[in-house]
């Protein structure tokens, strides 16, 4: 048995953190520690926290003496994990049954093969009106079902050499560098990392919202990683989420293209790009905005939509309205099914 270290971090939580907790607590696989990082929380967090580590040896709780920033909060969490190995969680997500025995196999799996350091599980989703997203996982093949049928649930959340693919790093490729790009890369709560690499890739970068996706992207420019094609956690979509602010105030906008800037110079110091690549590399900032802005135009936000064009650099106009014209109708049948069962106000808060 691999003992996992779960990193949770935390501020002004009570809504949702003890369902967290009980999820994790529900596992079939007690090799595990859960710690805590209370942001200096105002609520009753605080209080919450105190009562589970007492009734549970598991558990670890660390209270900042002020509140930090968010990114910092993270890195604190993971730095004060004793695993080698940590699963990234939050506070309003639900471990789904089978996580870490599943996660204990995988990780298994690689322990002969260093050069992979980071572990990635497949996404789902808990929405307001208590509709569960679970690609794939009942036995009659129903993807969207009320939460009280979580239970019902058919268990494909086992380890499962089918389900795994393993993305070797480099950029020594044109296809390399597209398959980098283009692949599937975990949030938080869908993250498992080697706490060693983590600190050693710098963490994550306060500069951005976005730090997950934007530190998997440059870790993996040395390290391996292997996705586990499988659902594993829940992920609440809710108007409070970070990312849904970075969403309405743009800044999602801003950390890509600074992002990808600096990603595009870091690839540029290991080798020559030719000029599909290059690109590539100077289309995904745009592609990102031509996203947002469907979003605004399946919600029949016309202005919102305008909003986002109009705030663009007018030599990039025509191309991220191209790129719109490919985004809007994927987007569009991307939540088609999802939207006969979860209003649009509750997909896109």
């Amino acid at each position: 048995m691999n003992f996992i270290s779960i990193a949770l971090p935390v501020y002004n939580g009570d809504n949702y953190l003890e369902e967290a907790i009980d999820s994790i607590e529900d596992q079939d696989y007690s090799h595990y520690e859960l710690v805590i990082l209370d942001n200096h929380s105002t609520d009753r967090t605080s209080e919450i926290l105190k009562a589970r580590s007492a009734a549970n040896p598991r558990i670890r709780v660390i209270r900042n003496p002020a509140t930090v920033s968010q990114v910092e909060n993270v890195n604190l969490s993971v730095l004060n994990c004793k695993g080698e190995w940590i699963q990234l969680f939050c506070h309003d997500d639900i471990m789904l049954p089978g996580c870490l025995s599943s996660l204990d196999k995988a990780i298994s799996a690689v322990s002969n093969d260093p050069g992979i350091t980071l572990i990635g599980h497949g996404a789902a989703w808990l929405f307001s009106n208590d509709v569960v997203h679970l690609p794939g996982t009942l036995v009659d093949g129903s993807e969207y079902f009320s939460r009280t049928r979580l239970s019902d649930a058919y268990v494909v959340r086992k380890f499962d050499t089918s389900r795994v693919k393993i993305y070797r790093h480099g950029v020594g490729s044109k296809q390399e560098l597209k398959e980098k790009i283009q692949l599937y890369l975990p949030a938080l709560t869908t993250a498992v990392v080697r706490r060693d690499a983590f600190i050693q890739n710098g963490m994550f970068d306060h500069r951005y919202v976005h730090f997950d996706v934007f530190a998997w992207m440059k870790m993996l420019m040395e390290k391996d990683y292997l996705l586990l094609d499988i659902p594993l956690t829940l992920t609440r979509i809710h108007g409070m989420q970070v990312a849904v602010d970075a969403r309405k105030t743009q800044r999602t906008i801003r950390d890509n293209v600074d992002f990808w800037k600096e990603y595009a110079g870091m690839i540029r110091k290991k080798q020559k790009l030719g000029l599909q690549s290059e690109l590539m590399l100077y289309l995904k900032p745009m592609s990102t905005i031509s996203g947002l802005i469907s979003v605004e135009l399946v919600k029949g936000d016309i202005k919102g939509a305008w909003r986002i064009f109009s705030n663009q650099d007018i030599l990039s106009m025509p191309v991220i309205a191209l790129l719109v014209l490919r985004s809007y109708p994927r987007e569009k049948r991307r939540i088609e099914k999802l939207a006969e069962v979860v209003p649009l106000p509750l997909i896109y808060p």
